[in-house]
């Protein structure tokens, strides 16, 4: 069947394409205005290694598999020097900023990707996502597998959880003994703060080693009261003003204050190390 080109209304399909065309970069546009993707590092003297065949057994019997990206100095390498352990649960492309201003002083980071895990099942990697019985078992396993290498570190480790593991970590038996130090980064907020209430009436946990680090310009223009749980939590359970980070003019990105959350983050850690 031939195609008669001459009553193809040309017009009109010219327009449809267009109208594509700018829809596509318009949505690029926004994109990179209000997430921080890169796939590659931006300084040389950082390695960048991925180990794809890590593999856990749960309580429950259950294997799965997961990648896991460490990025740290050449010289903390090369001379297996010990340096905070930091472990950051997220998409490696969205995180790796922060890792890369982390590694840069000194810090062996461990970005683990959720997108790449795998549960086991008689010989087959099926995608599954994380929930909360996966986390204490990942980032014990982390810990210990780095800790037992030459150049790892059993003095000092350290959790950044981005709002993709919040649920997650506030939901699971606390597993916080593994770490130092915990910095939970909000998302969701009216969400996340009741699960926190919930969480902080544990008498198992210590609350001082939590930081807690709220974007909330977008949640401020809905609700004019929603500093009034954060005031209550602290009140309650008598959280020092030091652990909280409030970022008033800053939505969940956190584009354009990951200089900030990085020296926040980083000045904990040294102090404590210190």
């Amino acid at each position: 069947m031939c195609i008669d080109l001459f009553h193809v209304d040309w017009v009109f399909w010219g327009t449809i394409i267009i109208i594509l065309l700018i829809s596509f970069l318009v949505s690029v546009k926004i994109f990179k205005y209000t997430q921080r993707w890169r796939s590659s590092l931006s300084n040389t003297s950082l390695i960048l290694e991925e180990l794809r065949d890590f593999k856990i057994e749960t309580s429950q019997q259950h294997r799965y598999k997961f990648s896991i990206v460490l990025i740290t100095t050449r010289e903390v390498l090369k001379a297996q020097m010990k340096a905070p352990l930091i472990i950051i649960f997220k998409h490696k492309e969205q995180t790796l900023s922060y890792a890369e201003a982390l590694a840069n002083i000194g810090n062996k980071v461990i970005i683990i990707d959720f997108a790449k895990l795998r549960k086991i099942k008689n010989g087959k990697f099926l995608k599954t996502e994380v929930d909360d019985e996966l986390l204490s078992p990942i980032s014990k396993s982390v810990c210990n597998y780095f800790s037992n290498l030459e150049y790892g570190s059993k003095e000092e480790c350290n959790l950044v959880l981005f709002p993709n593991a919040i649920k997650h970590f506030l939901k699971c038996k606390t597993y916080e003994h593994i770490f130092n130090n915990i910095f939970l980064i909000f998302g969701n907020i009216p969400k996340d703060f009741e699960l926190l209430d919930k969480f902080l009436q544990r008498n198992s946990i210590t609350k001082s080693k939590f930081y807690y680090i709220i974007p909330i310009k977008r949640f401020l223009k809905d609700s004019k009261d929603l500093l009034n749980p954060l005031n209550r939590i602290k009140k309650t359970y008598k959280l020092n003003e030091k652990n909280f980070l409030i970022l008033e003019n800053s939505t969940k990105s956190m584009k354009n204050y990951e200089t900030i959350v990085i020296g926040f983050i980083s000045n904990i850690i040294l102090n404590n190390i210190n």
